[in-house]
């Protein structure tokens, strides 16, 4: 049974989503997919798993070929309540951050500038510090945009412009060396794997370009 997808997703699920399953299989008026789970989940370090006992435990009755559809359908529905649940689980974190873009777009369109701002600086610093340069760039060229119309002071606007700007080339180049290094770690598993495959040494090396960055003239924000 080791095999099969709802088994492999309750052996390898986590101990703080382990947690949250458990108190909403409990609250959860099926009660046979918490026994179920639970059952599933004590054969962790077991070699094989026992489709006869599994069956017995659940339905209380011996295990046949005719009956099998039983706990084929008692499996199916436990996968969908865990991924359902997981979606509970998980989906803050990401309502959170289309709060955030709603927020902004809200302000954009009623353009009111100062606020706009500063919601903006908040989101950048938590992409920021998330190491998200993507978005960091994708959303500094959204918020250049919002400038550029909406400042009238043509010395304000050249500021916050300039600012923006030298934030956005230093989000870039963080960016590019990123993924460059992703990059070079995917063509290191590559090279290895092939090593180990002909059993003899690489001739395919890496070659490195030179990215040459003005240290001097990089604003840190």
């Amino acid at each position: 049974m080791k095999d099969l997808l709802t088994v492999r997703i309750v052996l390898s699920i986590k101990d703080d989503f382990n947690k949250f399953l458990l108190t909403s299989f409990k609250e959860n008026k099926r009660t046979s997919l918490l026994q179920l789970y639970q059952t599933v989940r004590r054969k962790k370090d077991d070699s094989e798993i026992n489709r006869d006992e599994i069956f017995l435990k659940l339905f209380k009755k011996k295990w046949t070929k005719d009956n099998d559809y039983l706990l084929r359908n008692e499996l199916k529905i436990l996968k969908d309540k865990i991924e359902e649940y997981y979606i509970e689980y998980s989906k803050e974190k990401y309502l959170k951050e289309i709060e955030d873009k709603i927020l902004l777009d809200f302000y954009k369109d009623l353009k009111i500038t100062d606020q706009f701002i500063t919601l903006y600086k908040e989101y950048q610093t938590i992409k920021n510090n998330q190491f998200e340069q993507n978005d960091c760039i994708e959303y500094s060229f959204y918020y250049a945009d919002f400038i550029r119309i909406n400042t009238p002071n043509y010395l304000e606007r050249a500021k916050l412009l300039e600012e923006n700007l030298l934030f956005f080339e230093n989000k870039l180049h963080q960016f590019i060396t990123i993924q460059q290094s992703r990059f070079d770690l995917m063509k290191s598993h590559v090279l290895l794997q092939q090593k180990q495959i002909h059993n003899k040494p690489n001739i395919n090396f890496f070659e490195y370009t030179s990215l040459v960055i003005d240290t001097k003239n990089i604003k840190i924000y």
